[in-house]
């Protein structure tokens, strides 16, 4: 099967980039002919495909304004480089299936109408909410973004949200989502899916025992709606225990200061994955106290991977796989409950082994990426003889 990923990136900004590499990897190994659309740059894990130049990043966009703005947005809109690209693409590598992920504000919505103009059926895994509401982050149907701080960029989603509800979603063939918690809010909007749950691999190698383990780690974008203030609030309430803080974003100064102010925090900056792999391994408990309804982080999953309990908020996908796997702690959104459930578990060693060994067990069960390309492949067949019944009814 020859297959085109259509994704803003080939290097890990967020989980849906790295859900991208893996899933290519994994499709490679099964025989598959694999090939990206993406944007180019150096750092790039993936170099298989065509990329196109980035428009802006999390980096450059303070300083997009005036007509460099104006200028994204457009293409934002429509990106005739993409439109360009998919044609060339698809005429040269014969595409069964084009897999999309995250189009916006990259790649437009070119390759899903040039895709679909060619009849090449598409499929969509959705990694948050864009295609119900204008933030990414609202699971509620607005049209209008209330998320964004920049007005412009507010606008710009808003926008956006009326290309992929308009132009977009109607020439998806199949919806993939990766949470049950996330198919629910989108069949509310009227979009039905299949649930596939997020994958990660088994953790290899052995595994530091409960009394070798020390600290409790957050992990992640260090932004409101991930939680985070709720954590920089654990030392009021177990002081003396040791939180550990991993990733970058926009309240990355107020850890720098939590970290000045309690000695028990410690700020570990931006990781790379080996880094990652090893922290989850050697911390107590991971914390994950969204705010928002995460549909199904792969920081979970490694983390259960790594036989890492979690201490997670009751919502989304992310409450989802912890309850599931009964691994770790559901508590609804509060730092005194937040703090009760850490101290629950950390001296607990036979509660923490039991946790520890159901998420291992529910990773190898349910979470592995074969188990997913098993489920996979089956809806890219089906989504071709889908396709193919279509394009030839009378």
């Amino acid at each position: 099967m020859r297959i085109v990923l259509a994704n803003n990136y080939t290097r890990v900004t967020g989980g849906a980039d790295l859900h991208c590499l893996e899933l290519a990897k994994g499709l490679r190994e099964r025989g598959h002919e694999v090939t990206f659309i993406a944007t180019s740059d150096p750092r790039n894990v993936d170099k298989e495909g065509v990329f196109l130049p980035t428009i802006v990043t999390r980096e450059t966009r303070a300083e997009t304004t005036g007509i460099r703005a104006a200028q994204v947005a457009c293409r934002a809109i429509w990106n005739p480089s993409a439109a360009a690209a998919t044609k060339e693409l698809l005429s040269s590598f014969r595409a069964d299936v084009v897999h999309v992920h995250k189009l916006y504000p990259q790649l437009s919505v070119a390759p899903v109408v040039v895709a679909s103009g060619r009849g090449v059926p598409i499929v969509q895994t959705v990694h948050d909410y864009e295609f119900i509401s204008a933030s990414t982050i609202d699971d509620t149907g607005h049209w209008l973004d209330h998320d964004e701080d920049r007005f412009s960029y507010r606008a710009l989603n808003t926008l956006l949200f009326g290309v992929k509800r308009l132009i977009h979603s109607s020439r998806v063939d199949n919806w993939i989502s990766v949470s049950r918690s996330t198919d629910q809010a989108y069949r509310k909007r009227g979009i039905a899916t299949t649930v596939l749950p997020n994958f990660t691999e088994p953790f290899t190698g052995e595994l530091p025992h409960f009394e070798d383990r020390k600290g409790v780690l957050f992990i992640g974008r260090l932004s409101e709606e991930k939680g985070l203030r709720h954590v920089l609030e654990l030392p009021k309430h177990l002081p003396g225990l040791s939180i550990l803080v991993a990733g970058d974003g926009p309240l990355s100064n107020e850890v720098q200061r939590a970290a000045q102010l309690f000695p028990c925090v410690t700020y570990l900056g931006k990781l790379d994955r080996d880094a990652v792999a090893r922290q989850l391994a050697s911390a107590r408990l991971v914390v994950m106290p969204s705010l928002w309804r995460e549909p199904g982080p792969l920081a979970a999953l490694e983390a259960m991977a790594a036989g890492t309990p979690l201490i997670a908020y009751d919502s989304g996908g992310l409450a989802e796989y912890v309850a599931d796997a009964a691994a770790g702690i559901i508590v609804q959104p509060s730092v005194t409950l937040l703090a009760n459930a850490i101290t629950s578990i950390y001296d607990d060693r036979e509660r923490w082994e039991m946790l520890s060994s159901s998420a291992r067990d529910a990773v190898q069960r349910d979470h592995t990426r074969s188990v997913y390309l098993d489920r996979l492949e089956k809806l890219y067949v089906d989504s071709m003889e889908s396709n193919s019944h279509s394009s030839h009814a009378p």
